[in-house]
């Protein structure tokens, strides 16, 4: 039996009104105008206004979002981190 593949994180959002993701780990914070996600690529913040989790779950890390979305942005920089540890600095290149 073949395992099942892993999804990649994806993020979708339609029409400024409905945000749909997977690869969500843990809701950090949540109100109605701002959430704030821990996933699979970083803590990623969501903003808007009339905000509501109409869908959650976390074991499969789906969830859905409505109201109007302002904004969505990753607050840690997991992206650049890698990339800095992939290439290093010249002493890390030399010495490899």
């Amino acid at each position: 039996m073949q395992e099942q593949e892993k999804q990649l994180p994806t993020l979708e959002l339609i029409n400024r009104q409905l945000l749909r993701l997977n690869g969500v780990q843990n809701v950090a914070e949540f109100d109605d105008e701002v959430i704030v996600l821990e996933t699979e690529l970083g803590r990623l913040e969501i903003k808007g206004a009339h905000l509501n989790m109409t869908s959650l779950d976390v074991e499969d890390g789906n969830l859905q979002v409505d109201g109007i979305i302002s904004s969505f942005r990753y607050l840690d920089d997991r992206q650049k981190r890698v990339k800095k540890k992939k290439t290093g600095g010249l002493m890390a290149r030399m010495f490899s």
